[in-house]
Parts: C-alpha cells; sequence; structure tokens
C-alpha cells in the first residue's frame, strides 16, 4: 500500500511538471507556426533541444499529460478506483523517461539508440503534432489535412520505427485520418525496414486504420497482403496444425463473440487437424463467461507462461520444430488474428466479409448453433428472471439500444454515427406489452434510465445484474431488438433471431440471415432528399461509423419511432403481407446488387416494412 501512495506521488509530481512543460511546448509550436520571422527565430533553438534531446518521445509526454488532465478531478473517487492502475502507468512513464535520458547522455545499447533516435526534422510538422497532441487550437491544427500531411511525411522521409510509433501516438489520441497516411506511408514506402513480424502489423494496422474510416477497398487490400505475407512465412503446410489466437479478438465483447465464427472457420475448412490455443488470462476478458463458452468449442485457454511448454509437446507428437528454434517471424505468423482470414480456395478476406462467408457456408450446410443454453444454465435464468419480476411462463424481447457511455474513452476519441435515442423505442415498447408479451431492457448503468412502465425491466440499471446473467437472458428471448453494437452479436450467435433498427454502416451488416434490419439513411441536405442506395454504396457512405467522416451537406437520419414500429410488429408477426409483392422483391433484388457491385455483401434481411416504405431508395440502385 506505501508503494502505491508513493507511486501516486510521483504521478503527481509528473503531471505538475508535464502540464508546464506541454505549455511551454505549446507556445514553442505556435512560435514555429508564425508568420513572424522574429519570433520563428526566438523560439527555434529551444524547439530544436527538445527534438534533440526526447525526440519523439515528446509527444508521449504531451499526449501523457492531455489524458491525465481529461480525466475526473475526483480526488476520493480517483484513489478509490484507479490509483493503483494511475501507479502503474506512472512507474512505467517515470521509468521509460528515466532510462531514455540516461541513455542518451550515458549511452545505450544500439538497437535501443535506433529506437531513440526518432526525430521529425520537418519544423512545421512537428509543430502541428506537439498541437495536435496537447488537443489545443483546433482552428491552427486543423490546417494538417491528411492530404498535406501525407506529402509532408513523403518529404520528411523517417525511418520505419519512427513510423511505426508515430502511426500508434496519432491513433491513440483519436487522430484517425493522419494515422491511416503514417500506416499507409509504413506499408508503401519504409516496409522493407521493418521485420517481417513487424510486417505483419503494420499491415494489419494499414488495413484496420482504412476500415474504420469507411475505406473498405482500401482496408481489404492491406488485409489480404497480410495474408499473404502468413502464407509467405509459413511455406506450405502439411498435416496438422498449431494456431494461438491473437489478442485481438479480446479487445471487447463484441470481438469476443466473434470467436464462434473463428471456432466454425476452423470446422469448416480445417477439420480437426489444427490445435487452437489462447494465450490469456481468461478472468481478465470482457465477457469472461462467453469466453469460457467458446471455449469448450473448440479453444484451449492456456496461462501466457504455458504456451511454449505446450507447443512444444504438440510439437513433439507431431513431429514439428521445437518452439526455441522457431523464427519471431513463424511465431507471429501462428498467430490467428481478429482481421483477415485466408480460405482453402486461398481467397483472402477482411473479418466482415470472412464472417459472411462462414456464416453462408455454416447455413447451406444446415448446422445448428455452436452454443445452446444448458439444464444448468436454464435453471440459472428462470430464477434470476423470476427475481427481475418475470411472471413465470411469460414470453419477453430483449432491447438494446446503443449509447456511447459503456465505452465513454473509445467513443470520446471516436464519436460513433451508431449510437441511438431510448425514447425512440416507447411505442414500440408498448406494442410488445400490449401483444402480451415482456420487454427486458439490457446494458449498462450509464444508460439512460426508461421511465417506470408496466411489463418493462430496465435490467440495465437493476442490482441484479451480472456478467453471466447478461449473456443468458438475452438468449432465451422471442427476439432480440437492437441497433449495432458489440452486445448485439451475443443473440446472433446462439441461434436468436435479431431484429435491427437504425443500422449503420449499411455495407456491413450482421451476417445470419434469419435477422431483419433497417438501417439509418442519408439525407443531402442542398438538395432536399435521401440519397439512393447507389448514391451511398458508390459515395463510400455506406461504410463509414464515425461523425467526423460524414461529408459536409449530409445529415444521417435516425429511423423515427413509427418506422421502429413497423419492424417491431413485423417480427410480432401481426402485419399484412406487401401490397405488392413484385415490387418488394424488386427492391430487394436491387439492394443485393448494389451491395455485392461495391463491395459490400447482404447478411440480415432488409426489413419488409422498410423496403415497402423507402422502395424508391432502393430501385434507383443498378
Amino acid at each position: 500500500m506505501i508503494s502505491r501512495f508513493i507511486r501516486f506521488f510521483i504521478h503527481s509530481c509528473v503531471l505538475s511538471a508535464g502540464r508546464f512543460a506541454v505549455l511551454m511546448l505549446r507556445l514553442l509550436a505556435k512560435s514555429q507556426l508564425s508568420d513572424n520571422a522574429v519570433i520563428r527565430i526566438l523560439g527555434y533553438i529551444p524547439f530544436k533541444l527538445i527534438d534533440i534531446i526526447f525526440g519523439v518521445m515528446v509527444l508521449h509526454l504531451i499526449g501523457y499529460v492531455a489524458r491525465q488532465e481529461r480525466r475526473p478531478v475526483n480526488f476520493l473517487m480517483r484513489v478509490k478506483r484507479k490509483l493503483w492502475f494511475v501507479a502503474m502507468r506512472s512507474q512505467q512513464f517515470v521509468s521509460s523517461t528515466l532510462n531514455a535520458i540516461y541513455d542518451r547522455f550515458f549511452g545505450a545499447a544500439p538497437a535501443e539508440k535506433s529506437r531513440l533516435n526518432t526525430h521529425i526534422r520537418n519544423r512545421r510538422l512537428r509543430s502541428y503534432l506537439y498541437l495536435l497532441y496537447a488537443k489545443t487550437d483546433p482552428l491552427l491544427t486543423s490546417q494538417l489535412q491528411p492530404e498535406i500531411f501525407r506529402q509532408e511525411l513523403i518529404n520528411e522521409k523517417l525511418d520505419a520505427k519512427a513510423l511505426y510509433l508515430l502511426g500508434h501516438h496519432l491513433f491513440n489520441i483519436g487522430k484517425l485520418d493522419l494515422a491511416c497516411e503514417v500506416f499507409v506511408a509504413l506499408a508503401e514506402h519504409t516496409f522493407d525496414e521493418l521485420a517481417k513480424e513487424r510486417q505483419l502489423e503494420a499491415l494489419r494496422f494499414a488495413g484496420i486504420t482504412s476500415f474504420l474510416l469507411g475505406k473498405i477497398t482500401q482496408a481489404s487490400h492491406y488485409w489480404v497482403r497480410a495474408g499473404k505475407l502468413r502464407r509467405t512465412i509459413l511455406g506450405e503446410e502439411f498435416g496438422p496444425m498449431y494456431r494461438i489466437v491473437g489478442s485481438a479478438w479480446y479487445a471487447a465483447i463484441g470481438h469476443v463473440a466473434m470467436l464462434d465464427f473463428y471456432v466454425k472457420y476452423n470446422k469448416l475448412y480445417r477439420g480437426d487437424e489444427v490445435r487452437v490455443v489462447a494465450a490469456q488470462t481468461i478472468s481478465l476478458i470482457p465477457g469472461e463467461y462467453l469466453c469460457k463458452a467458446l471455449g469448450e468449442t473448440g479453444i484451449e485457454f492456456l496461462s501466457p507462461e504455458e504456451l511454449s511448454a505446450d507447443y512444444d509437446l504438440w510439437a513433439m507428437y507431431n513431429d514439428k520444430p521445437t518452439w526455441e528454434t522457431l523464427t519471431p517471424a513463424y511465431r507471429s505468423a501462428m498467430i490467428d488474428d481478429f482481421w483477415e482470414f485466408e480460405f482453402p480456395d486461398g481467397e483472402i478476406l477482411g473479418y466482415t466479409h470472412a464472417a459472411n462467408r462462414i456464416q453462408k457456408d455454416w447455413e447451406r450446410q444446415q448446422r445448428p448453433p455452436l452454443l445452446s443454453v444448458t439444464a444448468g444454465e436454464q435453471k440459472f435464468l428462470r430464477r434470476t428472471l423470476s427475481l427481475l419480476g418475470l411472471p413465470d411462463g411469460a414470453w419477453y424481447v430483449c432491447l438494446h439500444v446503443r449509447e456511447s457511455g459503456f465505452h465513454k474513452g473509445w467513443n470520446t476519441l471516436y464519436p460513433t454515427m451508431r449510437d441511438a435515442n431510448i425514447d425512440d423505442y416507447l411505442p414500440a415498447i408498448d406494442l410488445i406489452v400490449k401483444q402480451g408479451g415482456w420487454v427486458i431492457r439490457m446494458g449498462d448503468p450509464s444508460m439512460k434510465p426508461l421511465p417506470p412502465m408496466a411489463g418493462v425491466i430496465d435490467y440495465a440499471h437493476s442490482t441484479l445484474k451480472t456478467p453471466k446473467a447478461d449473456i443468458l437472458i438475452a438468449i432465451d428471448c422471442r427476439f432480440f431488438l437492437g441497433t449495432n453494437s458489440g452486445f448485439a452479436t451475443i443473440p446472433a450467435i446462439y441461434g436468436v433471431r435479431c431484429v435491427f433498427s437504425n443500422w449503420v454502416p449499411i455495407g456491413l451488416p450482421l451476417w445470419p440471415s434469419q435477422d431483419l434490419m433497417m438501417p439509418k439513411l442519408f439525407w443531402n441536405e442542398h438538395q432536399a432528399r435521401y440519397l439512393s442506395f447507389d448514391e451511398v454504396f458508390s459515395s463510400g457512405l455506406a461504410f463509414i461509423q464515425n461523425w467526423a467522416d460524414l461529408p459536409k451537406g449530409i445529415i444521417l437520419r435516425d429511423n423515427t419511432p413509427q418506422e421502429i414500429l413497423e419492424l417491431t410488429a413485423e417480427a410480432l408477426g401481426i402485419t399484412s403481407p406487401p401490397a405488392d409483392l413484385s415490387l418488394c422483391a424488386n427492391a430487394h433484388h436491387a439492394y443485393q446488387q448494389t451491395a455485392t457491385q461495391y463491395n459490400g455483401y447482404c447478411g440480415s434481411r432488409l426489413a419488409d416494412s422498410f423496403v415497402q416504405r423507402h422502395h424508391a431508395l432502393l430501385l434507383h440502385s443498378k
């Protein structure tokens, strides 16, 4: 406990000195962007001196202090909840900074010197980055557009290690467009300077940043390159294979749920000749209960310390090289990462399109869901539902409407268009209750509470909420009514029918064919009309998901309460068939053609209620 308070004291000292240092860096950065030559000259020497001593590490300092300043200032709350975390972060930062200064003046190993000698020689580019990291002067820093930044990077000719570090820093402070430019530059211009295992990471991050920007074709290009590089490193493989589940699968509960498709992939295309292990402490993974369930379907969880011994035992029985004889590149290539999949016919797909192919092949073979509720789980669920107030034998619908609170840090950096307003769902809730059902609202306590309503359980704010109940309640409902979120993947993999409203991005729907979907629409403010699906797909709007990527003059419109009500009635089976069946069929066909033409795919089926209301937008698609 004493050591934690010491670390907390060090952390406070670093912040106190760091805030002053960041203030000075801001002023120096502004001086180098000034039109006044005298101001530029006066600030040049201290500005240059900082770079000589610290190099790119000064960005770490600015970003660290800026992040800490945005945290809650309630001291008691921070001590109660975050003392250990803050202390560890502080210790790591102070240690790395002191080691860097020591090594700068007293010598470092050659590899370490190479890592530290990462300077940005272009004074203007460096000034912009200092201000970007400090999250100040938005008008000034907005001048650094991706096109300008790309040219500056080309002129700067940073080495591969500096680019790699810079890309991660920009990604972590919310500058996704600039981070993408860095990783693309790394993949295209300095790629050969990296070790093979780093090349894999660089290609994946070029794909990830492109994907998050809605550049689906560019993302696919880099993920395909990553898959081909893996194939080159591994060479021709015959017989048994050993695969390690990559860490990206545990980033969020939605990623964990995607392990369902990974297990299906192994069963469909690899069979019994692959041993799959996850070198992770399962108790530290989001969605621990779901992880355990998926672990019983074909993934063995090991502690990180057990990995090499487990591999050597497998290698001994299968006449393979030992762990110690494997190159770092080969070990890296054995990792099945989240982002790309290679299929037996040689096709390499990014994870969204790969999951669609896997699910369609699974359905074509009429295989049942991997996961189902056991007798013990059913008993636990019945008891939990009874405690929540659900009458015995009553049916219910699970409702989950995404808000920004759960992933607040990420949503602060990258505000997403996937959120919706729970108030728009009140008429649909009322309809379900009138039909004799109940509604259980899923989520977390950061969500807006529901008003007291008969037949409605606001489980998100319940004291009975547990990780186990989170999963089981969602997989025993009549259907799941929700939006695009990681949680929405869970009922789908158990075979529960999902009904999605306010879906975005339309080009990347969820994969089971039994699901219904109603997307958000794009409104052209200047022309006072909705964009057709052909316009949405051809312009790339079908793949964006962050507000920052929405063009000026285009407004994203949520589904109206009436549209959500009609969708719910369709899911309940209490609507009449479409008045014009041929028109509805033609609209569905036009949507499928458009999605395929522009590198999308068809997963969830467009709701008939949506097609009848907006068929003109679909039939404009050719």
